[in-house]
This record gives structure tokens, C-alpha cells and sequence, in this order.
């Protein structure tokens, strides 16, 4: 008997058909074929993912210059020249405000970004609101390995569906090992913040949160890793 239709190309699945226990995608929507050259040009972040990025940016700036401002009145009290103040601070408003988007109201908005991935990957039936991570082919040549967007997690093994196109599958029963953060010390200090899973063939594969605490998310990750695979590891 034929069991559920797969969530993108609608194919009845049985267990030689499903790629990853627990999800319904089939082998073949998650063939981990190179990136489509032109599926990246196409998937950029929506405007709505930006939406109060202007706001944001224009109070930060607006806060900096009366600070600057009001110490410029001040005249001599702080020792720098008086021009100084109100300067660096109409040049740090911006920045500050774009840092403080991307690090807090932005994370809101990425349901927005994931719907228009699983869209684009012909993906039906998941909700948007799924953990949205970077994901790392590691070791690896720089940056052609690495994607963004959302990763769906079943009982068997994770399904990531990627912005350039990437739709891969990670089968719990390949693991070899789970960790948080890579095991190389020469990696990217950001990559620390990353549920890392060493495969059975040598190779790694990392995940770092975009929509949630890094460090919080990947421990918690690799918890539900370990116990899924029980005494194994």
C-alpha cells in the first residue's frame, strides 16, 4: 500500500522511496544534485524581510546625533574637537541600527524568506515558521558549499531545502558523530555556534542557526541528535 504523497513532486512513498524516515520527501526531490546556476539570481531575500529596516536605522541615527549634539554643547568637557562628536555619530547611527535589525527585528521576518524557498522548491504542506540555518559542507572550498534556509527535522534524519537551490538529505543512520561547533580550531569562530555531525564517509555538516540563539539552538539539536540515536554514538 502506498503511504503519503511526498511534499514536492506528490509521489506516494513507501520505505524504498523515502529519502529521510519521518519526512515525506522522496529520494529524488532530495538527490543532493550540484546548485542550479541560476536558482541563487532568483531567490533573494523578499523586501518584507526587511520591512522596519529603515526605521530602525533612521531612530538609531536620530539617538546618535542628539547624544553627539548635546556633547558638542558641552563644549570642553570631553577632551576631542567639537565637530568630532556630532560627525562619528551620524556615521554610527546607521551602522548601529543595521547591526541591531540584523541581530533581533530580522529573525521575525524570516518565516517570510522560508515561505519563498519552499515556494520556489515546489514544497507544500510545511509551515514557514521552520528553523531557518546556514549549512556547511565542511571541510570545504570556501564559500561554494555554503547555503542558507530551512531545515525540516523528522525522526530519522533532517531534510534542508537550500537558496541556491540545494535540497539535501542528513539520515540520522549515517552519523557518526555530533558536537556543537566544528572540531578543527582553524575554523571560522561563528561556525562554533554550529550543530556539527561527522558522516560515515569522513565528511561534515554543519548548521548554524539564523533564527535563534547559535549556541542555544545547536545544543538543543544535538540532544534530539544523541537521543534519536541512542547508545550509538
Amino acid at each position: 500500500m502506498p503511504g503519503e504523497p511526498c511534499l514536492r513532486c506528490g509521489d506516494f512513498l513507501d520505505d524504498a522511496k523515502r529519502a529521510v524516515p519521518g519526512l515525506a520527501f522522496c529520494k529524488t526531490c532530495l538527490d543532493e544534485k550540484p546548485p542550479e546556476a541560476t536558482f541563487a539570481a532568483s531567490l533573494k531575500p523578499p523586501p518584507e524581510v526587511f520591512r522596519g529596516l529603515g526605521w530602525t536605522v533612521l531612530v538609531f541615527t536620530v539617538v546618535f546625533l542628539a547624544l553627539g549634539s548635546a556633547i558638542w554643547f558641552m563644549g570642553d568637557v570631553i577632551p576631542v574637537h567639537r565637530f568630532f562628536l556630532p560627525v562619528a555619530a551620524a556615521l554610527l547611527g546607521p551602522l548601529v541600527g543595521t547591526v541591531f535589525f540584523m541581530r533581533g527585528i530580522m529573525k521575525r521576518n524570516l518565516p517570510l524568506w522560508a515561505a519563498s524557498i519552499l515556494a520556489k522548491h515546489g514544497v507544500q504542506g510545511l509551515r514557514p515558521d521552520l528553523p531557518f540555518v546556514q549549512s556547511r559542507d565542511w571541510p570545504s572550498d570556501h564559500m561554494r558549499r555554503i547555503d542558507q534556509g530551512p531545515l525540516v527535522e523528522g525522526e530519522g534524519g533532517f531534510a534542508f531545502l537550500g537558496t541556491r537551490g540545494t535540497r539535501s538529505a542528513i539520515r540520522f543512520s549515517d552519523v557518526a558523530s555530533v558536537a556543537v561547533g566544528p572540531d578543527d580550531p582553524r575554523e571560522w569562530p561563528l561556525l562554533r555556534a554550529a550543530l556539527s555531525l561527522e558522516l560515515r564517509d569522513g565528511t561534515f555538516r554543519s548548521f548554524m542557526a539564523l533564527h535563534a540563539p547559535r549556541r542555544a539552538w545547536a545544543e538543543d539539536a544535538a540532544s534530539r541528535v544523541r537521543a534519536r540515536l541512542g547508545e550509538r554514538l
